[in-house]
């Protein structure tokens, strides 16, 4: 009688690496990609007449229709679904971001009830 041949399951490791390729595929979108549709966006140009080239480190320069914007992204700028994580050096955040730092007391209120110093 011949013998039985058990099929060989994959053990947990080589699915998980599996779910991570597979993941990694589906969001292939780089910084740059993401930059260059924002910049296109928010300056009225054709995508394919933009530029995005990287200054180094977390900075990159977007360039088209005549104009030119220096961002500094995030490690993380890349996540999610557009650029978020990078922004334009020396302009003010947009509504709706975190709001600005604003000067507060310096020392502790004195407790109810106590005589000022």
């Amino acid at each position: 009688m011949p013998e039985l041949v058990r099929p060989r399951v994959l053990g947990p490791l080589a699915i998980f690496g599996a779910l991570v390729s597979l993941a990694g595929l589906a969001g292939c979108s780089t910084t740059t990609d993401k930059l260059k549709a924002r910049y296109a966006k928010e300056h009225a140009c054709d995508a394919d007449e933009v530029q995005v080239v990287s200054s180094g480190g977390t900075t990159y320069r977007a360039s088209g229709c005549g104009a030119s914007t220096e961002y500094v992204c995030s490690s993380f700028a890349s996540m999610g679904d557009d650029a978020r994580g990078c922004e334009e050096p020396g302009l003010q955040k947009k509504p709706g971001g975190e709001p600005p730092n604003l000067p507060g007391p310096t020392t502790a209120p004195d407790p109810p009830g106590t005589l000022p110093k």
